[in-house]
């Protein structure tokens, strides 16, 4: 099939046709029969994501299923903010720190906490090669999830995407929890995480239970990873004031948001922390909260 033919087909379901003609050539190559397969699923609303089963994220190739949510393009934003709040920890605190300590919570597939534990590893082992000759860091990563599909899906995330040999490495394994939000640290006692995090990172459901969605969306992604409640800040809310705790000494807490719920949860956020911002996306609104453990 041609890539004009396959265009048209798709316009009645993509906003971006042509785009996903080409995935589906690339993907597919000549396998006529694979090819009008994943036009029959992608013209019932199934995205493409979920009928090819995994999906390149940053510098992670991800299993994705519909048992997690789909990592979008705003999310890259906000691993590059959590990268950036990491390193500048990391520089500050070199000298002291033999570990680092980041929770992903509400970690869906994985996609920001694997992201940070690849990409920030590498900046880790690259920055002590230039200034240290004997200094070692580990980062220690961990995800926590209410979903036992999503926790299941995230650990094959890490064991397709990183050597599992730990012997010289530059982090340990990451810890994987189950529990809604904090509750997933208080479950395994106080003695496993009475070692503050440096870096929490989140990006919870932000959407309200009145907001309409693309067909797509409402059908096949999973509507705990999408809606929050009544506002669409509950969840974002409940983290901004419980995060702090499990913070250490100038952590960073790093949250995606909608952008029309930035300037209230910033207000929210600086009753408890320090150097509140927000980050904006590549469309310039804002994206990210970022504040820092006063």
């Amino acid at each position: 099939m041609q890539l004009t033919e396959l265009t048209n087909q798709l316009s009645e379901v993509s906003h971006t046709p042509e785009a996903e003609a080409r995935f589906i050539l690339e993907e597919y190559g000549d396998d006529s029969d694979s090819i009008y397969d994943a036009i029959s699923e992608r013209k019932s609303g199934k995205p493409l994501q979920y009928i090819f089963g995994s999906w390149k994220f940053r510098n992670l190739n991800l299993l994705l299923d519909e048992r997690v949510l789909i990592p979008r393009l705003e999310t890259e934003i906000t691993v590059d903010v959590a990268l950036r709040c990491l390193s500048e920890f990391v520089k500050e605190g070199l000298t002291a720190l033999s570990v680092c300590r980041v929770l992903d919570v509400g970690c869906g597939s994985g996609a920001i906490g694997l992201s940070i534990l690849k990409e920030g590893s590498e900046y880790v082992e690259n920055h002590l090669k230039e200034h240290f000759t004997n200094k070692e860091v580990r980062l220690e990563i961990t995800l926590s999830d209410i979903s036992n599909d999503a926790l299941e899906v995230a650990r094959i995330n890490y064991e397709q995407n990183f050597n599992m040999v730990f012997e010289n490495a530059t982090h340990n394994p990451p810890q994987f929890l189950k529990g809604s939000w904090f509750e997933a640290l208080q479950r395994v006692g106080e003695s496993n995480y009475q070692n503050k995090f440096h870096l929490i990172v989140s990006n919870p459901p932000y959407i309200s239970s009145g907001e309409d969605l693309p067909r797509e969306v409402e059908s096949y992604e999973p509507r705990v990873a999408l809606r929050s409640g009544k506002t669409g800040c509950e969840d974002l809310s409940h983290i901004i004031l419980n995060a702090s705790p499990y913070l250490a000494d100038d952590g960073w807490l790093v949250l995606e948001l909608a952008p029309h719920q930035a300037d209230e949860l910033a207000m929210l956020a600086e009753a408890t922390y320090k150097n509140v911002s927000t980050e904006r996306d590549l469309a310039g609104r804002k994206r990210v909260l970022v504040c820092q453990k006063i």
